[in-house]
C-alpha cells in the first residue's frame, strides 16, 4: 500500500534499518520491509533471517524476496541464502 511505500521511504531516509530487523518476524511490516530493500542494500536484513536459530518459511520466504526485489545484495549473503534455501528443500 501506499502508507507502507511511505513508511519505507521515511526510514531509508532517517536511517531507521534496525526497526525492521527488530520486525523481521512481524507479518505487518513484511511488505514495508520488501519496499525498503527495493531502495536500498538488503543484505542486513536477508543477514537477520539468517541469523534466526530457526526461521519460519514466512522468514525465509520474505529474505528470498528481499533477494530478488532489492536493489543490492552482496554476494556472499546472496550465496548463504541459496545454500540455506537448497539445504531446507533437501531436508523435508
Amino acid at each position: 500500500s501506499f502508507q507502507e511505500y511511505l513508511a519505507a521511504v521515511e526510514i531509508k531516509e532517517t536511517n531507521q534499518e534496525e526497526l525492521l530487523i527488530g520486525n523481521i518476524n512481524n507479518p505487518w511490516w513484511s511488505e514495508t520491509i520488501r519496499l525498503y530493500a527495493a531502495q536500498t542494500n538488503a543484505s542486513n536484513l536477508i543477514r537477520t533471517v539468517l541469523a534466526l536459530p530457526s526461521p519460519s518459511v514466512e522468514a525465509m520466504a520474505l529474505a528470498y524476496d528481499c533477494l530478488e526485489e532489492g536493489l543490492s545484495v552482496y554476494p556472499e549473503v546472496k550465496q548463504q541464502l541459496e545454500a540455506r534455501l537448497e539445504a531446507d528443500l533437501e531436508s523435508r
